[in-house]
């Protein structure tokens, strides 16, 4: 018998005689049950994500994803043109710069005001997301940190099941050789007796039919065992496969959900840079544009009658008559006087005042506008109180209108009887009301 195939029975007889379990022999270095901590990779569960709304473009600050309105901003509405004309060059020529700066002090405050109201709703803006992109960073590194151990268990399965694969495939060809050495060539009875200790035994009490067949039960345990320990290896590898897809998704989600989060915060940190630089701009340049106006007004003083357009006829040129004690243009006495006999007819007792002086209109600014130059002469009517025309402006200056009282009493309001009557009749006389005073009427409504 050769050497190779005297080996080979002795393995086998050896493995028969002293009953060896073959299995262990053969995948002794890979146990079929996993290692104890197999099963508690669970999905690490992640913060959940701020409850920061991305915000659509619109208005200013032109940055993208931030809303003031979405915010809760509820000022002036801010505009960056409004913003850019406030700092603007300023007109050489004195009616256009008085002019100019007039508009730009009447938008400037709004425009200042609103920017501190957006300053502060940007601020908590950027302290509300920053704590939430803090959070998610966190939850990014503990997603990352379970995706590359789901990998590591992966790929300690795809080893495992690659090395009871070659176990089996190994078995499987031992098993072959074996029987076909044992087949060609019996063991003779000095090696059986050698295997089994010296006992008494003979060729024809282990003969190779009996041995064969034990042999054959044998192999097969040990191929099943392998077979079995087989099929848990691809249980586990495709259970840490799941995990590792799971592990990964989460990953992607959170670093996607990180990506957002820092946009939203950089765009209303951009935004808050933009806000606070626009209004300490405009809070140094109302107070320079202010003094501008001051003197240029004042330097013409001598001038302000043309550059307001003030009608130099109605400075004491303007020809009067008085009817039923209304001092009025001669032009609309017969008018007036038949509306006043009419009225008086009907029982409604009207009576008022017409004409006054260019004088009498810078009293009367001055003490419902303001005293300084700029009250006087450039404020608009609506921003007295009560609204006052300016100087040159006024339909009284020229004896064109009449504030009517019922009675000696001011009509104040749309439902008094004097209002009233002049509502149904005054138009038949050439006389219209202006809107914003009950009282006030005029050949023109102005």
């Amino acid at each position: 018998m050769s050497p190779l195939r005297t080996r080979r029975t002795l393995a086998v007889l050896a493995a028969l005689a002293l009953s060896l379990p073959v299995a262990t022999g053969v995948a002794g270095a890979l146990p079929t049950e996993p290692p104890p901590d197999w099963d508690s990779a669970e999905v690490v569960e992640l913060p959940e994500e701020p409850d920061a709304q991305l915000m659509p473009t619109s208005g200013y600050p032109d940055v993208p994803g931030v809303d003031l309105l979405g915010l809760g901003y509820q000022g002036e509405p801010l505009d960056a043109e409004l913003l850019d004309r406030i700092g603007a060059p300023l007109p050489e020529d004195p009616e256009a710069r008085i002019g100019e700066i007039s508009v730009r002090l009447e938008i400037g405050p709004g425009q200042r005001d609103g920017l501190a109201e957006a300053q502060e709703l940007l601020r908590t803006a950027v302290a509300t997301l920053g704590p939430g992109a803090e959070q998610l960073r966190g939850a990014l590194a503990v997603a990352q940190r379970h995706e590359a151990e789901a990998t590591t268990r992966a790929s300690e399965a795809r080893q495992r099941l690659s090395s009871r694969t070659e176990a089996l495939a190994t078995h499987r060809q031992d098993m072959a050789e074996v029987a076909v050495a044992a087949y060609v060539s019996p063991p003779d009875a000095d090696v059986l007796a050698q295997v089994l200790g010296g006992a008494a035994t003979t060729t024809s009490d282990l003969s190779a039919g009996v041995l064969f067949s034990a042999k054959a039960d044998h192999d097969g345990l040990v191929r099943d065992e392998l077979e079995v320990s087989i099929a848990v290896a691809k249980e586990r590898l495709a259970a840490a496969r799941t995990v590792v897809a799971a592990a990964t998704a989460r990953t992607t989600a959170t670093a996607t959900s990180l990506a957002e989060a820092e946009t939203r915060l950089d765009a209303h940190r951009l935004a808050l840079e933009l806000v606070e630089a626009a209004r300490l701009t405009i809070e140094e340049q109302l107070p320079a544009l202010q003094a501008d106006l001051d003197r240029t007004i004042e330097e013409t003083w001598g001038r302000l009658e043309e550059l307001i357009g003030i009608d130099v006829t109605a400075l004491g040129g303007v020809p009067t008559t008085v009817v039923k004690g209304i001092t009025i243009h001669p032009a609309i006495a017969p008018r007036l006087h038949a509306l006043l006999e009419h009225a008086h007819a009907d029982g409604v007792p009207l009576g008022g005042w017409g004409h006054r002086s260019t004088e009498r209109q810078i009293e009367l600014r001055r003490k419902h506008c303001g005293p300084t130059p700029e009250d006087i002469f450039l404020k608009k009517a609506s921003a007295c109180s009560p609204p006052t025309a300016k100087p040159g402006k006024s339909m009284h200056e020229r004896g064109l209108a009449v504030d009517f009282h019922l009675a000696g009493r001011s009509i104040s309001t749309r439902s008094s009887p004097g209002y009233l009557w002049l509502a149904e009749h005054a138009a038949t006389y050439g006389f219209y009301n202006l809107p914003s005073e009950p009282w006030h009427w005029s050949v023109n409504a102005k």
